[in-house]
């Protein structure tokens, strides 16, 4: 009994740090190094790096950042935030820029390899909070435009702004940080898109001087991602939020008994073969398919 009550302390002194802390910390709250040690034993809390103890609560990714020796980033920490995100399966690290000796986020014994394929460290100032575990949604965004690009990081700023995790005041925030070329594309970032694959693809149509409307209402049909014209509908599909293709074909059969076209893209095609959806939608005005009868 007098165990459990002892790992309920250090785990009550862990959470007011916010879910880690080194060695240091906890016996300078008054944890006993003696007992710290049998809480890491009873699996009560986790010993994640030499030094550094935290409650098994915290998200793995979190864990694994940790035990790199920094705190989540990028898309990494995007993904952890809950925003729409590209696929990427590697962990996004920020590590200030004098720290040495990083672990392997799988093994604290082990060092990290810089070139290898499953982590990406992006070395950054020190840290402002003694106990920072994942960059803000702003941070983040900034880190993501650097990395993988401005399309990229309008599309997870849009998600930000969707979900109501981002106003416009973040947005003005955030581009002065980032390069003159990007400033423009992420202060034009919009909360009207529900998936990545919109917000890529309105960031297509607008680059083209295609003019649009967005998240347009049709009485029988619901909401569609995009109108051109009249009577062009254009969607923008992606895996996680149209998976169901027997739904589509029925709102794409509803929507042509009112005399509207649709054009359909996916994902992939948007990022990797955006020429040929451009030429697809540019066939279809040429045909007039936007305009009404």
């Amino acid at each position: 009994m007098r165990r459990d009550t002892d790992h309920a302390h250090i785990r009550s002194v862990l959470a007011a740090l916010g879910g880690l802390a080194p060695a240091r910390d906890l016996v300078a709250a008054g944890v006993d190094a003696d007992r710290l040690r049998m809480a890491v034993e009873d699996r009560a809390i986790l010993r994640f790096r030499k030094g550094w103890y935290a409650v098994f609560e915290l998200a793995p990714d979190v864990v694994r950042a940790s035990r790199v020796g920094g705190v989540l980033t990028c898309v990494s920490a995007a993904r952890h935030h809950g925003l729409w995100v590209p696929d990427d399966d590697r962990l996004h690290v920020a590590v200030a820029r004098h720290a040495s000796r990083l672990r392997s986020p799988h093994d604290h014994h082990e060092r990290l390899r810089l070139d290898g394929p499953d982590v990406v460290v992006h070395w950054v100032a020190e840290r402002t909070a003694s106990y920072e575990l994942v960059a803000s949604i702003e941070a983040a965004v900034g880190c993501i435009v650097k990395c993988l690009g401005r399309d990229v990081g309008f599309a997870v700023l849009e998600s930000a702004r969707r979900k109501g995790r981002a106003g416009a005041r973040d947005v003005k925030s955030i581009a002065p940080r980032l390069p003159r070329a990007a400033r423009a594309v992420l202060e034009s970032a919009g909360n009207l898109s529900d998936t990545g694959s919109e917000s890529l693809l309105a960031l297509l149509l607008t680059r083209a001087g295609i003019p649009f409307r967005q998240q347009v209402y049709i009485h029988g049909v619901g909401f569609v991602d995009f109108v051109i014209g009249d009577r062009l509908i254009v969607e923008a599909d992606s895996k996680a939020h149209h998976s169901d293709p027997t739904r589509d074909r029925r709102r794409d059969a509803a929507a042509s008994e009112q005399g509207y076209r649709t054009l359909r893209f996916m994902y992939s095609q948007i990022v990797y073969d955006s020429p040929a959806v451009l030429r697809a939608i540019r066939a279809a005005i040429a045909r007039r398919d936007h305009c009404a009868a």
